[in-house]
């Protein structure tokens, strides 16, 4: 990133801002997905899981 702003004469810190935020929400999100889906095998299966 730094080369190629360095190249294109831009300041990359703030697309490097960008792609963490992007990535943080990603993640995060992903987080909340597999929280949910633990929830429903809990209830569809029970407890036990099997």
């Amino acid at each position: 990133m730094h080369t190629l702003g360095d190249y294109y004469g831009m300041d990359p810190h703030q697309a490097l801002l960008t792609v963490r935020r992007r990535t943080v929400a990603v993640l995060d999100r992903q987080r909340t997905w597999r929280q949910h889906t633990q929830d429903d095998a809990r209830l569809l299966l029970g407890e036990s899981g099997a």
